[in-house]
């Protein structure tokens, strides 16, 4: 009986996350996370996915400074949303290493997480 209540904390905790983010900020489309150096500085804007492609003005207005930012802003999503990674607009790529830990913190925290190669 004691292996079974450490089990099952064991996965409880595991779980927490996910099961925290459940009740989190969804987005019929996804989001697109744009991610962007300011001169020393890392950007990133989350934003609801669409059709259309976001401007300039509307990427900058969204913008937070640093990853604790952003993570932030990623623990209040729903677990199991779709997250799209991308640099300073739609049509480029997101910065390697950046990226590598935001796919790392998104999975953790139950979101699917996409960088475009």
């Amino acid at each position: 009986m004691r292996k079974f209540a450490i089990g099952l904390a064991l996965i409880c905790v595991h779980l927490a996350p996910a099961i925290h983010a459940s009740d989190g900020a969804k987005s019929f489309k996804g989001w697109e996370l744009y991610i962007w150096k300011d001169g020393e500085q890392w950007k990133f804007s989350l934003l609801h996915g669409t059709n259309a492609l976001k401007d300039d003005a509307t990427i900058k207005k969204a913008a937070v400074s640093g990853l604790e930012a952003i993570e932030k802003k990623l623990d209040g999503l729903a677990a199991k949303e779709s997250v799209f990674l991308c640099g300073a607009t739609l049509r480029s790529k997101a910065p390697s290493d950046v990226a590598k830990e935001l796919v790392t913190y998104g999975e953790k925290r139950g979101l699917r997480v996409d960088r475009r190669e």
